[in-house]
């Protein structure tokens, strides 16, 4: 069995005293309304959990939820993608066992979010804002780079799984991440792991797994 290496990364940084936005030109912006979805399609800088803004700067559409598939597997974001959580069910829905390698998550509500994980592939950026008063970590983000491999070990770049707890969107806790790198089949460690079709590992491809907490 291919040995497995731990390791910490050091990429976590705690952004403090700026304006919370969602960053990226030509974004995807997702929020619930009225136990609905906002898609919006965002071409220039939105405050976090400013609705008003929203429906001003971007292009938006509302999609009932009874018309999402909740089962739904495998759904990939291209380019940045920004969520505006006020209930869990928007991660579970549209979030969980998603492909996106930019995500930012705002946690818009007056509850706290519970200690769940959101399972997503190939992240690469992690940004997460609270905007209530008096929390002690409002905005934190990181970066996944791909941990060095071993000379014998394919030139494929891994493929990346990260689970991320829900709970750091609360603002109480400093973010802290850690990677597990070359595993060899992610279904070994995993077995019960939804992978979706798009993003399956190939044969030679090993596995870099990351826990956000």
């Amino acid at each position: 069995m291919a040995s497995v290496g731990l390791t910490f990364l050091l990429l976590i940084s705690a952004l403090c005293g700026r304006p919370a936005v969602a960053k990226h030109p030509n974004s995807t912006l997702l929020y619930d309304r009225n136990n609905s979805i906002r898609n919006c399609s965002c071409a220039s800088e939105i405050q976090h959990c400013s609705h008003a803004q929203a429906n001003i700067l971007c292009s938006c559409r509302t999609i009932p939820r009874s018309s999402l598939n909740s089962v739904n597997v495998g759904l990939t974001y291209q380019g940045g993608l920004t969520v505006w959580v006020e209930d869990p069910w928007v991660l579970k829905d549209l979030v969980n066992h998603s492909c996106v390698q930019d995500l930012r998550l705002a946690a818009c509500g007056s509850s706290p979010l519970p200690p769940e994980y959101l399972t997503l592939f190939d992240l690469k950026r992690l940004h997460i804002y609270n905007n209530a008063a008096g929390v002690r970590f409002p905005e934190q983000g990181l970066t996944i780079t791909t941990l060095e491999r071993s000379h014998e070990m394919s030139n494929i770049p891994p493929f990346q799984v990260s689970f991320l707890n829900v709970a750091l969107l609360n603002g109480i806790s400093l973010l802290k991440a850690y990677s597990v790198k070359n595993l060899p089949t992610i279904g070994e460690y995993f077995p019960n792991l939804p992978l979706p079709v798009s993003t399956e590992p190939a044969e030679s491809q090993h596995c870099q797994v990351t826990f956000i907490y």
